[in-house]
């Protein structure tokens, strides 16, 4: 029995953190969306010079593995993208594959920039794209641009912090305890009281999502 009672706490807790990082997808999804529009904003205004299109047929980014060959467009904007990038020196020495990136929208598209920032692994998936709204990938964009991680600066919680408590949830889903449990939920709900996030927070939806998580899964 009380194995039994024990077994059913842990999948309680399991429904609880699953609940949790689903409202803060939600969250840093919209997020996500709006700050890398604001961030190719920022890199347009900085290369208004490269006003010409991409010569390539397709795109650089798809046609040349060796970015020599570029256009002075997509080269300039590459440069340009990995000047806000964690992991440009590592990049600049070993490459990068940005075959699966459209380097020719890149000046009117901040969804293709915003590729740019993946986590590493993406670029190993076999034939498939990674899910845009997997926390993961969304937690990796925002570690990897410098400017958009600079909004996190001096607050109680950071990307990586929430990444690596993804992680140990998501892979060991089924022994969660109590304090797992409610580490989870309160990282979760810190995210939405940044200022960063004041957006969000307005939204309807989302703030009674946030007082089901006070009250139903840090108060048990």
């Amino acid at each position: 029995m009380a194995q039994m009672q024990f077994d059913d706490i842990k999948k309680q807790n399991m429904i609880s953190v699953l609940f949790s990082l689903e409202y803060m997808v939600d969250g840093i999804s919209k997020f996500t969306d709006d700050e890398f529009k604001h961030h190719h904003i920022r890199l347009a205004n900085r290369l208004h010079h490269l006003n010409q299109p991409c010569t390539g047929t397709v795109s650089c980014s798809i046609l040349f593995k060796d970015e020599q060959n570029w256009c002075s467009t997509c080269s300039g904007w590459r440069t340009t993208i990995l000047c806000s990038h964690k992991n440009r020196s590592v990049i600049g020495r070993q490459g990068s594959d940005w075959s699966k990136i459209n380097s020719s929208k890149w000046p009117t598209d901040s969804k293709e920039v915003e590729k740019c920032y993946n986590p590493n692994w993406c670029n190993s998936l076999k034939g498939a794209n990674p899910n845009p709204d997997d926390v993961s990938v969304l937690i990796g964009k925002l570690i990897n641009c410098n400017d958009v991680r600079a909004l996190f600066q001096n607050s109680k919680v950071d990307p990586d912090r929430i990444r690596r408590i993804r992680n140990k949830i998501v892979h060991n889903v089924r022994d969660v305890t109590n304090g797992k449990k409610n580490n989870t939920a309160k990282i979760c709900l810190i995210c939405y009281k940044l200022p960063a996030f004041g957006r969000i927070k307005r939204q309807k939806m989302l703030m009674l999502k946030l007082r089901y998580l006070k009250k139903k899964i840090i108060s048990t």
